[in-house]
């Protein structure tokens, strides 16, 4: 089963069956009908805040919060008709259940999700990286709920990466491709997009010669891919999976703000095309280049966090 298939199942059929239960299934008192819609709340706020929306699109959780609010229609009608239906010791049974999964859907899900989109302090401010349109943050926060980089261990060799940001482009209806998940990575709308530069600064290192492979395939030997390297100044970004020998620039070059620099490709540890980049201080050790103090990073004065839409 692919990545993707996998959160279609757990952030779109476990949700519609859980939609579902509750319109079928009669409430046994109004404090449990009431403690299911805080459970249905909670956990759509958890896919509006730390889902990742490849496919379906970025706007699929709000259409389960309207599937939700009418799948209260029925069990309603049927209180307000009948009253409780059920024995005493079933409904504290049945308030009880729902009312510790909401604790726990709260306290694992939904706080460290929100929490991850404040924006620490510190952060340095870069120009855009792509030219303009709409992009979607698929990982980027302060919490690792919604950042995998932040999992990366902080003596690893791409500890420079650990505040990073995921970019994909996506179209006017929300999709980031043609179809679901396709193999040929040039039917993702951010293949081939035109990366610039996102400050002034001199190209430290460049990468241009590992190829595009195809989806979900990676290259765990070479995580950055085909990449480039800017400092700027007292510090350091890196835009890595760029397309094959798309890369214009050398290590040397002087770069303004919007200078081309290459394109996105899907090299290096890349699941699908996308954009990752991040910042950090230049690294102590000359033979790892991405082993840096990472830096909190946002665009244009915005801090990119996941199922953030960016129109850059």
């Amino acid at each position: 089963m692919t990545p993707i298939a996998q959160l279609a199942i757990i952030q779109v059929g476990i949700p519609l069956l859980l939609i579902l239960l509750n319109a079928v299934v009669p409430a046994s008192s109004w404090w449990a009908l009431g403690l299911r819609a805080l459970l249905l709340a909670t956990g759509l706020a958890w896919l509006i805040l730390g889902g990742t929306w490849l496919y379906p699109p970025w706007w699929t959780p709000f259409v389960l919060v309207v599937l939700a609010l009418a799948s209260f229609v029925r069990p309603v009608l049927r209180l307000s008709r009948r009253g409780t239906t059920r024995r005493r010791g079933w409904r504290w049974s049945e308030t009880t259940i729902v009312a510790l999964l909401v604790v726990a859907v709260v306290a694992l899900l939904v706080v460290p999700a929100a929490a991850g989109r404040s924006q620490p302090p510190g952060a340095v401010d870069i120009a855009e990286p792509l030219d303009p349109g709409a992009y979607y943050v698929t990982s980027g926060g302060s919490r690792s709920a919604v950042n995998r980089h932040l999992l990366t261990s902080d003596s690893d060799q791409w500890r420079g990466q650990r505040r990073g940001v995921d970019l994909v482009k996506v179209d006017g209806l929300g999709r980031r491709a043609h179809g679901m998940a396709p193999a040929d990575p040039a039917a993702y709308y951010i293949y081939g997009a035109p990366v610039i530069s996102p400050c002034v600064g001199t190209v430290a290192e460049t990468r241009a010669d590992l190829p595009d492979h195809r989806v979900p395939d990676t290259d765990s030997d070479n995580p950055a891919g085909n990449y480039v390297l800017v400092s700027c100044g007292d510090y350091e970004v890196l835009l890595a999976h760029l397309q094959h020998e798309s890369v214009v620039v050398r290590a040397g070059d002087h770069v303004e703000i919007g200078v081309p620099l290459g394109k996105v490709g899907n090299s290096g540890d890349a699941a699908e095309p996308h954009l990752h980049i991040h910042a950090q201080r230049r690294s102590p050790d000359p033979a790892k280049p991405f082993a840096g103090d990472p830096l909190w990073l946002t665009i244009d004065g915005h801090f990119p966090v996941r199922n953030r839409l960016l129109r850059l």
